[in-house]
């Protein structure tokens, strides 16, 4: 029974993982577009490093060993974007990306079970190549007599050799772009929201108590306006009218608010928009 426990208690905690994990990721698709706008905005640059690390600390307190690799190379290499040892071009924000979208994928796994497995290793190896890069670039600038042209590599023929297989990742990686909740991940200039997660089970069936709450109050007024019509001018009956109109008013505000609460924002469809905008602009150069 304890093992019951336990496993129930894992399978909750997997899921709301999930759900926070998918918001955090989509969210992410917003916060780099406008970093490639504002290339230097430090607290942007942050907000994407917590992001990515909250996502690796959770992965890893679950088991999910392959989250964790991916998350925490891209972290290694935000970490340096944040001290400004990495530029954030386009190119880098490229390779970023993908390992966001790696991420995805990952995470879609764990959602379906499927037993299939991406290949992490090319990802790996571009976020290790621009580390590399970036320490490459720090010793030369720092200490030129330790490193030989030998060693050195122009920006642009590395990032080159780390976008071999970009083409290759449109065809191999499939993204779900589906959410549980409303809650925009954070960036810089949205609002913060406060938000409650409620199975939609449950806020159907709310739902379908209001509606039937509606109609009993449907049938209490035409009931009412039978009963006025034979006790015209008693003072108990314009009392119960009274009541009856308020308890009118509060059950139709009930209903509207419900009806919000099951609503999904359109937002959710528009906020693919930038990411997939960016990314078309750059393969048309």
């Amino acid at each position: 029974m304890a093992d019951e426990m336990q496993q129930d208690e894992m399978q909750e905690l997997i899921r709301e993982f999930v759900i926070e994990t998918d918001e955090v990721l989509e969210g992410l698709d917003q916060c780099f577009v406008k970093l490639e706008e504002s290339p230097g905005d430090l607290s942007l640059i942050n907000e994407i490093f917590r992001a990515v690390h909250s996502i690796k600390g959770s992965a890893g307190f679950l088991g999910f060993t392959r989250l964790v690799e991916v998350a925490h190379q891209s972290e290694n290499v935000l970490n340096k974007l944040r001290q400004q040892e990495i530029q954030a071009t386009s190119e880098t924000i490229d390779i970023i990306l993908e390992s966001v979208d790696v991420l995805k994928v990952l995470m879609t796994e764990i959602k379906d079970s499927t037993g299939a497995q991406i290949d992490i290793n090319t990802i790996k190896r571009k976020l290790s190549l621009l580390l590399e890069y970036s320490a490459l670039v720090e010793t030369s600038v720092c200490h030129p007599e330790l490193v030989s042209g030998s060693q050195t590599m122009p920006g642009q023929e590395i990032l080159k050799q780390v976008q071999d297989d970009r083409n290759d990742r449109n065809e191999n990686i499939t993204i779900s772009g589906e959410r549980n909740s409303d809650k925009p991940a954070s960036g810089a200039g949205e609002d913060k929201e406060q938000t409650l997660r409620i199975d939609t089970d449950r806020l159907d069936h709310v739902m379908d108590l209001v509606g039937e709450l509606v109609l009993s109050r449907n049938r209490l007024s035409k009931i009412l306006s039978d009963i006025e019509e034979v006790y015209e001018g008693d003072e108990k009956i314009k009392t119960l009218l009274e009541t009856s109109s308020n308890l009118s008013l509060i059950t139709t505000d009930l209903q509207l608010s419900v009806m919000k609460m099951r609503m999904v924002p359109i937002r959710k469809v528009f906020n693919k928009f930038p990411r997939m905008v960016r990314d078309i602009a750059r393969k048309a150069n």
